[in-house]
């Protein structure tokens, strides 16, 4: 379960706040049009997860506005569900970290022991996108 610093393979399930997403998948593609490093789906929302090594907010941008729109087209599966979305990265400065939380991403940081903490603030709202 990916919450908090809790070291974690990829595989088990991942909680946000109070979602949680048990079917996870990593480096989907589709050729020619779209590829995603983690994809994890519950019943009715789908989390869409970019990983990057030192997070830049271009890097946030590009998610956003070209990487997201395709997630439903190159994979028709998912259309009934809401669409949420995250960054996690190895190094996330503060200004940076801001930006995506604030364009409605998930902000996920690689611990010290290998795990995973999620550095949204309490009063995080996750965008749905379309």
């Amino acid at each position: 379960m990916i919450s908090g610093r809790i070291p974690c393979p990829v595989k088990c399930p991942i909680l946000l706040r109070d979602i949680t997403f048990s079917n996870i998948r990593r480096n989907i593609k589709k050729k020619g049009l779209a590829e995603y490093d983690i994809v994890a789906a519950n019943k009715g929302a789908v989390l869409v997860i970019e990983v990057k090594n030192k997070l830049q907010k271009r890097m946030i941008d590009s998610f956003i506005n070209k990487k997201l729109p395709k997630f439903k087209k190159a994979f028709p599966q998912y259309l009934g569900y809401k669409l949420l979305a995250g960054i996690r990265a190895l190094v996330v400065k503060d200004v940076v970290g801001r930006y995506a939380e604030e364009s409605g991403l998930y902000v996920l940081m690689q611990a010290s022991d290998g795990g995973t903490t999620l550095i949204n603030r309490k009063n995080f709202r996750a965008k749905e996108f379309s």
